[in-house]
């Protein structure tokens, strides 16, 4: 089978697996990529040697968290192939995990930052933006998670919140203030 084809196929089942259409072109884009790359067109003829030559490459000119995107997508798509019997072995299950430095320089709000913020939301008596940001300091949730929130999501007596992202279901735990914050917004 050609490596386009089998690309083609791995982007339908993404889609009918319900996958984010943001991921799905991720995965397509790495995965053409990785066509354009070799010099093979069949994906019964690439070796474990084929993926490592390409694996060099892209640590020549990404980071190495652009790496670990690429090998997660190359993995994933060889393993389906397995799946589907189209090879009798992935050429890739041998990669492990391309490790990523993150700090929270990187990550997060400084905190300095993070107080102008909120003191400029309390000071213009916008409660709702005072509950978000007190509500992402606390739980460091996804927008989208906190996009997906909904008031029977949160159990006050607990100081719970269930958010549905991309990684699932979750339970998020937030502290008195922040409680107090939605409670108020959820007053008005």
């Amino acid at each position: 089978m050609l490596i386009k084809d089998a690309i083609q196929r791995f982007v339908v089942y993404l889609t009918a697996a319900g996958r984010a259409e943001k991921t799905i072109r991720s995965y397509e884009e790495r995965l053409r990529r990785f066509d354009r790359f070799g010099q093979k067109v069949v994906i019964e003829e690439i070796t474990a040697d084929d993926v490592d030559v390409y694996v060099v490459h892209l640590r020549k000119s990404l980071s190495s968290a652009s790496v670990a995107g690429h090998v997660q997508a190359v993995k994933a798509f060889f393993r389906w192939c397995v799946q589907r019997g189209y090879i009798s072995h992935s050429p890739a299950a041998h990669l492990k995990k391309v490790r990523v430095e993150q700090t929270a320089r990187n990550k997060a709000i400084l905190e300095d930052d993070f107080q102008a913020m909120l003191a400029t939301a309390k000071h213009e008596e916008r409660s709702m933006e005072v509950a978000i940001l007190l509500f992402l300091m606390d739980t460091g949730c996804r927008a989208g998670e906190l996009c997906s929130l909904n008031i029977r999501d949160i159990d006050f007596a607990q100081s719970e919140a269930t958010t549905k992202g991309k990684t699932g279901t979750r339970v998020l735990d937030f502290t008195q203030p922040t409680a107090d914050a939605l409670r108020d917004w959820l007053a008005q």
